[in-house]
């Protein structure tokens, strides 16, 4: 396994053009990500706080710019990394508001 350390997050305009960094890249190893179902947000895995992957969350607005990072930290273990978070799509009457499936 190759760690890149200095990898980035970008974003690049879905009509094309030239591809910016994002405001949500913390200092080390930004990677895995999801989108939501609607675009407007984006969770991440950094190695910004340990060495073990933890979930970043960001807020994307319509000109395609994010927020700085959110550390979900309930969801950090000293323990355990996380990988691949995925959005889940589900109705806002089910039970409950799940919105990240960790796997």
């Amino acid at each position: 396994l190759v760690e890149q350390p200095s990898s980035e997050l970008f974003i690049i305009p879905a009509q094309g053009g030239e591809a910016r960094k994002m405001a949500c890249n913390t200092d080390y190893m930004n990677s895995w990500h999801s989108f939501s179902p609607n675009s407007r947000w984006m969770v991440f895995v950094s190695k910004q706080n340990t060495s073990r992957t933890e979930l970043f969350l960001t807020h994307i607005d319509e000109n395609g710019r994010s927020t700085p990072p959110l550390l979900l930290h309930r969801l950090s273990s000293n323990s355990m990394s996380n990988l691949i978070p995925e959005f889940v799509n589900r109705d806002y009457e089910d039970e409950g508001e799940i919105i990240l499936s960790l796997e």
